[in-house]
């Protein structure tokens, strides 16, 4: 493998806890909960004292209204499009957000931030809120037959740290577990990108497209390039839309071939 490509994959297998089949069409399941790091984030860091944010431009940039929305993307994420692989038509928000604390969404939420610790507390929260909006015996079936996505950068630590606590706290006979390694593709979409489409693999498109990452990937940055399209990573550490697109679309066909 030639210089500058192990410095850009990022190292981060998918979790997918599901309960539900998946089919095209209408979702089966009633809601979809998000936890991991800046991989699926979509807006927590930005109610967070961190430099680790993505609520400026350029990202967000490719959104029809051009807003940086807290996804380290310049639009969607691959947890976006496996919202709408499985038949969302809206995506499940950051929990703290504002609008989706007021309303308390019933198609799920999104925790994944840069502080771990606490995002299994902000669902235990989510679990009363949405109790208390939605009665007992709804609230029940959105969080007993759900998806949840779990992204990390080690599959041990997301084992002990998210995996385990809702093994031995919760009574889950019927779980499916289904664990996804977004490596290899990543890498097989890097060492093999223009079969993929892809004109740049080595370098991302903001800035030099070799550090800029979070605040270092800001309108200042120079070098950025016009068409995200074309590059396989949009920052120095995150996928762009389009290699998002390609890896949900992966993850729905290798899910799907393993709870079925």
């Amino acid at each position: 493998m030639k210089g500058g490509y192990s410095s850009l994959l990022p190292l981060f297998p998918l979790i997918a806890i599901s309960f539900a089949a998946v089919i095209n069409g209408p979702p089966l399941i009633p809601a979809m909960f998000m936890f991991g790091d800046s991989v699926v984030a979509v807006g927590n860091n930005n109610k967070f004292y961190t430099i680790v944010k993505a609520n400026f431009p350029p990202y967000g940039r490719d959104f029809k209204d051009h807003q940086p929305t807290g996804r380290f993307c310049n639009r969607k994420l691959a947890a976006d499009f496996t919202a709408e692989n499985i038949g969302f038509t809206s995506y499940p928000p950051a929990y703290l957000d504002k609008k989706a604390k007021r309303k308390h969404p019933l198609i799920g939420a999104n925790f994944a931030s840069c502080v771990f610790c606490k995002q299994l507390e902000y669902y235990k929260e989510y679990q009363v809120k949405l109790r208390n909006f939605a009665g007992e015996p709804n609230a029940t079936a959105i969080i007993s037959c759900g998806l949840y996505l779990v992204s990390s950068g080690s599959s041990d630590f997301l084992q002990n740290y998210y995996i385990n606590p809702l093994l031995y706290k919760n009574n889950l006979s019927n779980l499916t577990l289904v664990v996804l390694d977004i490596y290899q593709p990543l890498l097989d979409i890097v060492t093999n990108s223009s079969d993929y489409g892809f004109a740049e693999a080595r370098r991302a498109c903001c800035g030099t497209g070799l550090v800029e990452t979070s605040i270092l990937c800001n309108p200042k940055s120079e070098g950025t390039c016009k068409n995200a399209s074309q590059y396989v990573f949009w920052d120095g550490f995150h996928p762009s839309e389009a290699t998002n697109k390609i890896l949900a679309d992966d993850l729905l066909v290798r899910g799907i071939s393993l709870i079925t």
